[in-house]
């Protein structure tokens, strides 16, 4: 996804299905479904989920009725995906469309209606060149017309200081997660994580830290992460889709429709193919 070199092996790892599904981190996945089925309401549209990871989204805009293309990547995620298709009623099942497909090197050949990208999607690409050919290749997965919609989280100023300062720094504490689900059963999960931010490359790098817990309170293993993202204020990301075919319709804060957009409260943003 990225093309700078890996800074941590682990990096590459850092999405696992069960703590995405589990919705572990700062994870916030039930306002973010709630928005978009309701932007895109009752109805049969063809949606592609780009990124679809375990199906959070992907399955509750099929109960509504859309035809969902979902897109991921990561073939882990994709197989996790797969089992979660095989218990839902076939109804269900037959309005969703499962590919491992990487969207920065091919386009979904499928002119849909609506193309979504949630959840700081577009911050995983490190330089001008991946996040442009994924524009390009989301544009031309849409018929004319078509919408892009996406969405980016604030940082705030406070925030981006304290992770521009040198180390030692203060450590996020995101809570626990109980009942996720591994092979060797059910357990909770707690995650820390500190962040590092080079302001001439707009990189902020999270390393994170998940402890797997189990039922009487010990910790049954420790897991590094480390996520590296590209922050983007709305003048770059709307020029840099402008370049590729897709015009910036609308932008408001981040899943609230009512107040503006701003980088530090994050943004919610419609675009549309040219």
């Amino acid at each position: 996804m990225v093309s700078e070199e890996l800074c941590c092996p682990w990096e590459q790892l850092f999405y696992e299905p069960a703590l995405l599904d589990s919705a572990s981190g700062d994870a916030d996945s039930g306002e973010t479904v709630k928005y978009y089925c309701s932007i895109l309401k009752q109805g049969e549209i063809r949606v592609l989920d780009v990124g679809c990871g375990t199906g959070r989204l992907a399955i509750p805009l099929a109960a509504q009725g859309h035809e969902v293309y979902a897109i991921d990547s990561s073939s882990d995620m994709v197989s996790f995906f797969q089992e979660k298709l095989a218990h839902l009623d076939s109804e269900l099942q037959c309005r969703i469309h499962l590919h491992h497909l990487n969207i920065q090197s091919q386009f979904y050949d499928g002119s849909l209606d609506v193309a979504i990208a949630v959840d700081d999607f577009l911050t995983h690409f490190l330089d001008d060149s991946s996040l442009l050919s994924t524009l390009k290749n989301i544009c031309y997965s849409l018929k004319p017309g078509g919408r892009f919609l996406t969405d980016l989280r604030g940082r705030s100023q406070q925030r981006i200081a304290t992770a521009t300062q040198p180390f030692p720094k203060p450590m996020h504490f995101f809570g626990i997660v109980h009942q996720v689900p591994t092979p060797f059963g059910k357990r909770s999960a707690a995650m820390r994580s500190v962040e590092s931010y080079d302001e001439n490359k707009r990189i902020l790098t999270s390393t994170q830290i998940f402890e797997w817990i189990l039922p009487d309170g010990t910790v049954e293993k420790t897991i590094y992460r480390t996520l590296r993202q590209r922050l983007h204020r709305l003048e770059q990301l709307a020029a840099a889709a402008e370049d590729v075919g897709l015009k910036l319709g609308l932008a408001h804060q981040r899943l609230n429709p009512l107040n503006e957009a701003s980088y530090e409260e994050g943004m919610s943003v419609e675009f549309y193919r040219v």
